[in-house]
């Protein structure tokens, strides 16, 4: 976030919105993701990601990104996700 903006290689990042260790170590959630959260933990998990994306959209225009909401990073550790994967109707 705050590196970026002096980095004059372009750079895309590709991330998930969400994982199990920010859940843990930076918002001390214990519970599984939409599985037995209370409202207020669940919600914190929600601000989070968006708090990321908000800091993307500021990013200089010769960056880009792609975040997903899948949990477990899922796009980036398997080549299966990318061919079942569909935005705009495009695959």
């Amino acid at each position: 976030e705050h590196v970026s903006m002096h980095v004059e290689t372009p750079v895309f990042f590709l991330n998930s919105k969400y994982d199990p260790w920010q859940m843990r170590a930076i918002l001390g959630i214990r519970c599984e993701y939409n599985v037995g959260c209370p409202a207020h933990q669940e919600r914190a998990y929600v601000q989070y990601g968006q708090s990321m994306v908000r800091s993307l959209k500021i990013l200089p225009e010769k960056h880009g990104y792609f975040v997903s909401n899948c949990i477990r990073h899922c796009m980036a550790g398997s080549r299966g996700s990318w061919n079942i994967m569909t935005i705009d109707n495009v695959k």
